[in-house]
């Protein structure tokens, strides 16, 4: 397992990155943002580079009066961000920025995806397939494996939904994204829930682009019934078969959309 990097400076090399004014790395904020909108503007020049690994944060004070918050709200959006791994607050010492790529989550992920020049990030859309296609034949099952009764029929209550002719592209989406969840839930694995929490976010911050390539999958409602039947009849091996199956044809829609895309001159 990799092992955590200490983001502080060398002795002598210490710099305080500045944050207002022309160039600066980050914006403020407007008076009426949250928490939440600080935790947005510290963390995207953490996650796109703009604000290196070892730099450190000016005082809190500055700090505040930079973003244009009161330093409790500050001190709320810092301690988030420690806990994301992105900064390392030290006692006495000031607030570094962190070696996201070794210390951050998965949580890191919805930040990712939109690049510093507003466009979604294709490099992390991939990564999110990927793992998608990774993770989605165990969670199928060990859904089959563990899930109750009542899970089982609110699966196969779902599939029936979903098999309902004057449904459109959206609905069948939203049926879709339940059905999943319900699977993961069924699975009764904590770490599955967070991932494919995270997973979510981030896919669901691609915009219409993700929805519309994922399309693919959602045609095939006879495999979403084929995988439901697999987890009610605790038929672990052809669970994980028909999730893989599922997701992977996701994932070459994505591969093929990428393509064209990198094809079309701009």
């Amino acid at each position: 397992m990799p092992q955590p990097v200490d983001p502080t400076p060398a002795s002598g090399s210490s710099s305080t990155t500045p944050l207002a004014g022309s160039g600066g790395a980050v914006r403020p904020v407007a008076r009426r943002s949250l928490v939440d909108e600080v935790v947005d503007a510290l963390s995207r020049p953490i996650l796109h580079g703009e604000l290196a690994p070892g730099a450190t944060l000016p005082p809190e004070r500055v700090l505040a009066e930079q973003l244009g918050v009161r330093r409790g709200t500050l001190r709320e959006g810092v301690k988030r961000l420690q806990q994301a791994g992105l900064v390392e607050v030290r006692h006495g010492g000031g607030t570094f920025v962190g070696d996201w790529r070794r210390s951050a989550g998965l949580e890191a992920l919805p930040g990712l995806i939109q690049r510093p020049d507003g466009d979604i990030d294709a490099g992390v859309v991939r990564s999110v397939m990927e793992m998608r296609s990774a993770l989605a034949p165990d969670v199928a099952r060990q859904a089959a494996r563990r899930r109750s009764d009542a899970q089982a029929a609110r699966l196969r209550a779902l599939v029936e939904r979903l098999t309902e002719r004057d449904l459109d592209a959206s609905q069948r989406a939203v049926l879709a994204s339940e059905l999943w969840s319900e699977i993961v839930d069924a699975s009764h694995n904590v770490a599955y829930r967070l991932a494919y929490n995270a997973l979510l976010r981030t896919a669901n911050l691609g915009q219409q682009w993700v929805s519309d390539v994922l399309a693919s999958e959602r045609e095939h409602v006879a495999d979403y019934a084929e995988l439901v039947e697999a987890i009610a009849a605790r038929d672990t091996e052809r669970a994980g078969r028909t999730a893989h199956d599922i997701t992977r044809r996701g994932q070459l829609a994505f591969e093929h959309a990428l393509a064209r895309l990198e094809e079309t001159p701009r």
